[in-house]
């Protein structure tokens, strides 16, 4: 399942819309690295270029509320869970 790049890296839905399409379970964003997804227990990278440190703020900061964005800031990783 291929997919065109995705323009704007501040918005979460076309991989939310990628993560439906391909019926994962997961979705992983991580700075360096092509965003990737987990199908049937396997991971796999999304035809994606790798994601900058501010895109993966950018769309982490994009599903949470405002008031929550300061308990993430001083720390090094954020783990979200979001029913779609």
């Amino acid at each position: 399942m291929e997919a065109t790049v995705f323009a704007d890296s501040s918005d979460i839905s076309p991989y939310l819309g990628y993560v439906v399409q391909a019926n994962a379970s997961d979705l992983f964003l991580t700075v360096g690295a092509p965003p990737s997804v987990k199908i049937q227990g396997v991971m796999r990278p999304m035809n994606q270029p790798p994601l900058t440190s501010s895109a993966v703020k950018a769309l982490a900061y994009s599903v949470v509320r405002p008031a929550q964005i300061p308990e993430f800031e001083p720390h090094a990783g954020m783990r979200s869970r979001n029913r779609l």
